[in-house]
């Protein structure tokens, strides 16, 4: 019995994770906040492309089906003023936030592809309104202009905007283990005092 109380020791000692250190946290931190800004824009790039198939696609609709209308009127749909594109690309921002965050358990294509994973702070899974406040939130960033990702620099838990309005965490996938995954050790406390 003795022995397994060493080797227990031992698999302690080797096996414990070592809390990293202020500039590794630091570090670390700007490591996600660049991987968030990058997969932001990668998504915003999505939304401009499905913005712009869109306005091909109603140019294409106009000049082929709507031939029985006057050059005029032609003009006058294809050069159509900000308060019709804005509601449009409005929808299709949403809808590619909403859509992809319930698709991919929250995640947006740019998080994916830089390797970031959306946690919540009270859910196994994201939940529809969570992924709601998430996209109300990127909405919030595009219209004010990123402004609001400095809530990120404002509080110690590292937590965007989007994250504090729908209680969600945004950690690099690749250091995350899940608890699922990780190794759980029972110890007997009074049993390892007999063997001592």
């Amino acid at each position: 019995m003795k022995d397994n109380v060493i080797n227990l020791i031992n698999y302690i000692e080797n096996n414990q994770r070592i809390s990293p250190t202020e500039p590794q946290k630091q570090l670390k931190s700007k490591s996600i906040l660049q991987k968030r800004i990058y997969s932001y824009i990668v998504d915003l790039a999505i939304v401009f492309t499905l913005k712009a198939a869109i306005d091909v696609s109603f140019i294409g609709f106009i000049s082929n089906f709507l031939f029985f209308l006057d050059a005029g009127t032609k003009k006058a749909l294809l050069n159509a003023p900000i308060y019709v594109h804005a509601p449009i690309f409005l929808s299709i921002f949403t809808g590619y936030f909403l859509v992809s965050g319930i698709l991919i358990n929250g995640h947006t294509i740019g998080q994916k592809v830089f390797g970031l994973k959306v946690l919540s702070d009270n859910e196994k899974h994201i939940s529809f309104s969570t992924n709601l406040k998430r996209t109300a939130g990127f909405l919030s960033y595009y219209l004010g202009f990123g402004l609001f990702q400095l809530f990120y620099f404002m509080n110690e838990d590292k937590k965007s905007f989007v994250d504090l309005i729908s209680k969600t965490i945004v950690v690099d996938s690749a250091s995350h283990v899940e608890s699922d995954d990780a190794e759980v050790i029972t110890i007997d406390i009074d049993r390892l005092d007999q063997a001592a």
